[in-house]
């Protein structure tokens, strides 16, 4: 059950990331 958080939690972390990455990308164009 742990592992599973702990999976989930490196997964939104990721989806947050791309989204910031994704905004910054829009802006500098």
């Amino acid at each position: 059950m742990l592992g599973l958080m702990n999976q989930t939690q490196i997964g939104s972390e990721l989806t947050i990331f791309l989204v910031v990455d994704a905004m910054e990308i829009k802006l500098k164009q």
